[in-house]
């Protein structure tokens, strides 16, 4: 970890992890990827890592569920959006919860329709839990690696990086320098 960015990271403590389980409820997929690779670059602890996003992802979860459950009877657009995203799904959603669920998790804009429907529809609690669990550690389990194992080719890269960072620094001075030459030969000519 020669990185100061990566430094400061691991710097941060116990706050770093808070940023992550707060990100899932924001960005799951990134946050995840993010943390892992933040993971093997050594900014951050793998365990608590995986503990924080297992955590995250089920309280999104539960938090989307919980917004679907208490807006049911509401006739509002958040309900309008869930229920035009996932109606086609509602047999699935009650039926296969936790297929549901998963497959839901790695299809972009659906997966929060589909928790708020669950809700919506008065899904089991437990039943909506024990499929969020498995989707979470699916999820670890593909996007976490993911982003661990590109920390591992950007260790790989970091050499190429310092290079490409020398390259611009040289290329902006020379802008620079031309920049001042250009517009002094402008101010003596006009």
């Amino acid at each position: 970890m020669d990185s100061s960015f990566f430094q400061a990271i691991s710097q941060l403590g116990i706050l770093s992890y808070v940023i992550i389980f707060f990100g899932l409820l924001v960005e799951g997929h990134a946050s995840v990827f993010i943390a892992f690779f933040l993971t093997k670059q050594g900014a951050l602890n793998f365990w608590l890592v995986f503990f924080v996003v297992i955590a995250g992802v089920l309280a999104e979860n539960v938090l989307w569920f919980w917004i679907g459950a208490t807006l049911k009877r509401k006739s509002t657009r958040f309900n309008y959006w869930a229920e035009k995203i996932a109606r086609p799904f509602d047999e699935h959603i009650i039926n296969k919860t936790a297929r549901t669920l998963f497959i839901s998790k790695f299809t972009y804009g659906i997966n929060r329709a589909i928790l708020v429907r669950a809700g919506s529809l008065g899904v089991d609690f437990k039943k909506l839990l024990k499929g969020s669990l498995s989707a979470a550690f699916i999820l670890v389990s593909i996007i976490g690696s993911a982003g661990y194992f590109s920390g591992a080719s950007f260790d790989f890269a970091k050499r190429y990086i310092k290079l490409g960072e020398f390259t611009i620094f040289v290329f902006v001075a020379l802008l620079f320098v031309a920049d001042h030459f250009v517009s002094k030969y402008f101010r003596k000519n006009l």
